[in-house]
């Protein structure tokens, strides 16, 4: 006779378009599909993204579809499990009394992330979002972050909405790539191509606070004064302190003659990586991260990283392969990573990211919590 099953489905959820492995609740909800599969230990695993029917397109805002979405199609549907990527279906899920787990994928709590983006909001938006994001976790069988360091951010944050004590925190849930292995043999990106005699760093991201392009600059006018051998610091991105960023390395350019600095707007996925390929050293010192997939890619293209010492960034540095950058002391880092030696801290991330971060490790995570609820 044979075993009865203790859900009818497991199904994960996005109110995001499918666009791929892009990152966030949509690109991760991707990869859940693609590497899960479609079954665990005989429960089918389903995977459903934002109906992409014409009056979800037109509704405003992530929660109010979200919540739509939800009851219309889960309101009268028993015996399933839910593992929701945003915070709109887990409160959904939360007002039907359904059994469900949160993977948090904010770059903070509700309140913190759109103050961070600038985005303004009244009060009584604000104890709108207060109140979703804290019956979404207080209710939760488990929450998950993509690191540990993104968990201590989330609850030490004055903005958020409940406590630890008041939440059940499962498994740390490491987000992962599908690029990663090295592939191209002489890249040649933008008219750049690689350069042995020179120190190629690289940067990737929207040039904004959080992401701290800045703070780098701030930085290798620290490094350049003791570091002599040529450097090339390649930024690629867009956004509101781009002016400020070209000025100031253009600045660096004229101030030491060993620094060229590279400026580029916009690249394809697949030029980033060749550019990661033919680097050095991937740098960001994010104010802000959570666990950020553009260092996942560096790493997995043989670059040693660079990192502010702050939220998920801890969390890479899982082999004492990650050079960490106190906000309060950039001398200390500079005169680290001009010591180091880079060909071994390449090979030594390429390594990290296959045992720890690889698609079979994402795999591996996801397999031991979908076995918890199936045995809980």
């Amino acid at each position: 006779m044979s075993k009865t099953r203790k859900y009818n489905n497991i199904i994960f959820m996005a109110y995001r378009n499918n666009k791929g492995a892009t990152g966030g609740p949509g690109g991760v909800l991707c990869l859940q599909k693609k590497l899960l599969g479609t079954e665990y230990q005989d429960i089918p695993l389903v995977y459903k993204f934002k109906n992409t029917r014409r009056f979800f397109s037109r509704l405003k805002g992530l929660y109010l579809g979200a919540f739509i979405q939800v009851f219309t199609r889960e309101s009268f549907k028993l015996g399933n499990y839910y593992i929701c990527n945003d915070i709109g279906t887990a409160f959904a899920l939360a007002c039907l009394h359904k059994k469900y787990s949160l993977i948090y994928h904010n770059q903070g709590p509700i309140l913190e992330e759109n103050h961070n983006f600038k985005t303004i909001l009244t009060p009584r938006q604000k104890k709108r979002l207060l109140t979703v994001e804290k019956y979404a976790f207080k209710n939760a069988k488990s929450v998950h972050f993509p690191s540990k360091g993104a968990e201590d951010m989330f609850f030490n944050s004055p903005f958020r909405s409940i406590d630890k004590k008041n939440v059940n925190c499962g498994m740390v849930l490491p987000n992962t790539i599908l690029e990663c292995e090295s592939c191209f043999e002489y890249p040649i990106v933008e008219g750049i191509k690689p350069e042995p005699q020179k120190s190629t760093l690289l940067s990737v991201g929207t040039l904004t606070e959080a992401k701290g392009q800045d703070q780098v600059l701030d930085f290798l006018d620290i490094f350049l004064e003791i570091y002599q051998e040529s450097v090339r610091y390649i930024v690629v991105g867009q956004g509101p302190l781009k002016e400020n960023i070209v000025k100031k390395g253009q600045q660096l350019e004229e101030q030491y003659s060993n620094f060229q600095f590279i400026y580029i707007p916009r690249l394809n996925h697949t030029d980033i990586l060749k550019l990661n390929f033919i680097s050095d050293v991937y740098i960001m010192l994010h104010r802000l991260s959570i666990f950020d997939l553009a260092t996942l890619e560096a790493m997995s293209q043989s670059s040693a990283i660079v990192l502010s010492d702050v939220g998920g960034n801890i969390d890479f540095n899982v082999e004492n392969n990650v050079i960490l950058v106190s906000p309060v002391n950039y001398m200390a880092a500079a005169i680290k990573l001009a010591n180091s030696n880079v060909k071994e801290l390449k090979a030594l991330n390429y390594k990290v990211f296959s045992n720890y971060f690889s698609p079979n490790n994402f795999k591996l995570y996801y397999e031991k919590l979908l076995n918890n609820i199936t045995n809980q």
